[in-house]
Parts: structure tokens; C-alpha cells; sequence
């Protein structure tokens, strides 16, 4: 090739990206630029993984309470063989432990959320995670809604089930059981933390990725199910709360996809809780009185 034709030799006009790359110049990929960014967006196995590390921090710090508990029981000269004493021991140190090991394994999730899907945060699709504004006419819509299923069951309860007894109380039983600073923690587990931090993972981080790999269809399942899964030990206690755990996941995935939005989900979450944290507080009156 002629120099004096060389692409951008003359004329003034700076030299034609794809002209350079055609010669094989050295200056083509300085001249295009570097490659455009791959967005950080969640399937299916990175939405696992997110999921995993809230399990497994929680369970982490399952094994720290284990060993306080044996060191505290060792302190006080107290052993295995007498059951009742190092039960109480752990339900006491399991019960303040709560509020923190939920704290610590949310912030885990959503630094690796923001880590893994910095461009799907704020996406409002079933693709995105929904970290976005909502109206207030949507968030008091699912606060309402939220009461109306927790409301719901409550009556079934007294109607229906007045005659079942609960199994063996797990910790959050025993936690709302017991007053003062135990029912106080009871109700910022159950109305501030698990609103935010399981919206957040069922309706925003792991639907986000299962839709992007199966689909809306089979992601919305997906969520459903592992939702009511992590509930399973307190659901095994009481059989017949497996319904309206179900309804609130149903209706939580309802408005999180009709609203593009998590806060009217996470605001159904805090009306069913809630209600039912009212309601522990209000039996606890009566039964003073």
C-alpha cells in the first residue's frame, strides 16, 4: 500500500479504527479503545453461592455459640449429664445470639450481592434484585395485605386448630414466651431483620439469578420453595403455619413482580410478622391482667 493512502496519513482526519485493525496497525487497539465491561448481572450458580454464604456464616457462628456455650458451662462446673441446666445455659446464650448472627450473615449477602450484581441492583425486572423506590400507596398496600394473611391464620388458629398444641417451643417461641429484653429481641428479629435481609435474598438476589438461568416460571418456584425450607424447623413445631408462610412467599413474589420494586414485599413481610408479634404482646397483656 501506497504511504501517502495509508488510512488517516493525510488530510487532517484522525485514522479509522477498523481501517488500522484491517492493516494490522499497531495503533489500532489503542486508537478503538479498550473492550466494553461485562455487566455484573446474577444467575442461577452466583445467586447459590449467595445464598450458601448466608447459611454458612450462620451456621459458623452456630459452632462459636457451641464452643461459649462449653466454655461457659465449664466455668460453672456444669456438664452434659445434667441436661437441664446446660439446655438453659445454651437457649439463653442462642437467644441473644440471634439478632447479631443475622446482622452479620445480611451483611454478607449484600456485600456479595453488590460485589456480583452491581448492575442489577436497582433493575426492577424479575432479572434484577428491585433495590428501588416504591410508592407509598404500593408499601401500605403490602403492609395491608401482609396483616390481612397473618390475620387470617391467627383466626384459623383459634378456630380450627384451638385443640392442636405446638410441638417442643424452638428458640423464637421461647424467645417471644419470655418478657423484657428476650421478647424485645424476639420482635426486632421478626420486624426489622427478617423483612429486609429475606426479601432481599428470596425476592431479590436469588430470583434475580434463577430467572436469568430456568425463567420467571421456575425461579419464582424455586424462591417459594427454599423459603418455606429455611422455615422448616419452626414450621415442624406447628404443621398448619405451613399455609400462610406459603401465602406470604406468594403474595411477597406477587408484588415484588407487579411492583418491580422489593419494598412493597419486604412491607408484607413486616405486616405478617407484625401482626403476629402484636399479637404475642397482646396475649402477654391479657394474661396479666
Amino acid at each position: 500500500m501506497d504511504p501517502e493512502t495509508e488510512p488517516g496519513s493525510d488530510q487532517g482526519y484522525p485514522p479509522n479504527p477498523d481501517d488500522l485493525a484491517e492493516i494490522g496497525h499497531p495503533e489500532a487497539e489503542e486508537v478503538a479503545g479498550p473492550p466494553p465491561q461485562q455487566l455484573k448481572r446474577l444467575r442461577a450458580g452466583q445467586a447459590l453461592l449467595i445464598f450458601l454464604a448466608y447459611i454458612g456464616v450462620q451456621l459458623l457462628c452456630g459452632v462459636i455459640i457451641g464452643i461459649m456455650v462449653g466454655i461457659v458451662a465449664a466455668a460453672r462446673g456444669v456438664s452434659r449429664v445434667q441436661s437441664e441446666e446446660f439446655s438453659r445455659i445454651t437457649a439463653q446464650l442462642l437467644q441473644y445470639s440471634l439478632v447479631p448472627v443475622m446482622i452479620v450473615s445480611g451483611l454478607v449477602m449484600l456485600l456479595l450481592a453488590r460485589r456480583m450484581a452491581a448492575d442489577a441492583m436497582s433493575d426492577g425486572d424479575a432479572c434484577g434484585v428491585g433495590w428501588r423506590p416504591s410508592s407509598l400507596w404500593n408499601i401500605c398496600g403490602g403492609v395491608f395485605l401482609g396483616s390481612l394473611i397473618s390475620g387470617g391464620f391467627l383466626l384459623a388458629v383459634i378456630v380450627l386448630f384451638s385443640g392442636e398444641q405446638p410441638g417442643s417451643a424452638g428458640p423464637l417461641a421461647e424467645m417471644a414466651s419470655k418478657p423484657g429484653v428476650t421478647r424485645a429481641l424476639f420482635a426486632i428479629l421478626a420486624v426489622i431483620l427478617a423483612p429486609f435481609i429475606e426479601e432481599f435474598l428470596f425476592r431479590g438476589v436469588l430470583l434475580a439469578g434463577f430467572t436469568r438461568s430456568f425463567g420467571l416460571p421456575i425461579a419464582a418456584a424455586l424462591c417459594t420453595f427454599l423459603f418455606v425450607v429455611l422455615h422448616i424447623a419452626e414450621l415442624q413445631r406447628f404443621p398448619p403455619a405451613t399455609f400462610a408462610l406459603t401465602g406470604l412467599a406468594l403474595l411477597a413474589m406477587w408484588l415484588r413482580l407487579k411492583t418491580r420494586s422489593l419494598w412493597p414485599a419486604i412491607a408484607a413481610h413486616f405486616g405478617y410478622n407484625g401482626l403476629l408479634v402484636a399479637a404475642v404482646y397482646l396475649e402477654a397483656l391479657l394474661a396479666q391482667g
